[in-house]
Order: C-alpha cells, then structure tokens, then sequence
C-alpha cells in the first residue's frame, strides 16, 4: 500500500489545539496520480486530513470564529503538505503513475 506520510513541523504543533503525533498520512495508492482527477482527490483527502489534524471542524461554543492557533495550524500544515504533495505526484508521475 502507498501512502504519503505528511510530515509536519514541531512548529505547527505548538500552535495547533491539541498536542498529537506529528505525522499523518493519506492513501493515494487507489488513484492515478498521472491525471488530473486523481491529483484533485489526492489533494481533497489531504485538505481533510490536515482539516482533523487541526481539529478545524470541531464545533466551539460561543463563536462563529475560528480560533487563531487552528488558523496557524492550517496554514503551517497546508503549506507542509502541498510541498510533500508535489513532490509525490512528481515521483509517481516519472514512475508512470
């Protein structure tokens, strides 16, 4: 099974809600990472991960506003993983997919 482990700074961590591991990863071995379909998967199984990594989607009584610590998680974690992403669909796009 490939998987893209997303590796993500102690930075984020220490910014982000919860203390977690450091790492998560996404399955991609089901897609074809060659097309343009599968990249637009690839990285909505990301955005979904990083989401819960963050914990972007748990409900906050009291405000409609996003706290700025999962603000700074998202972005640091967003920014990790598409780095990592890219590189990911450049490797499997050389080894045909």
């Amino acid at each position: 099974m490939r998987t893209a482990l997303i590796a993500l700074s102690a930075l984020a961590l220490a910014t982000g809600a919860q203390a977690k591991d450091d790492t998560f990863s996404v399955r991609y071995d089901d897609l074809n990472l060659a097309s343009v379909s599968g990249q637009k998967k690839f990285e909505a199984r990301i955005e979904r991960a990083v989401r819960d990594f963050c914990s972007a989607d748990e409900v906050l009584t009291g405000t409609r506003v996003q706290p700025s610590e999962i603000r700074t998680c998202l972005n640091r974690t967003r920014a990790s993983a598409r780095q990592q992403m890219a590189a990911v669909i450049q490797r499997e796009t050389m080894l045909g997919g």
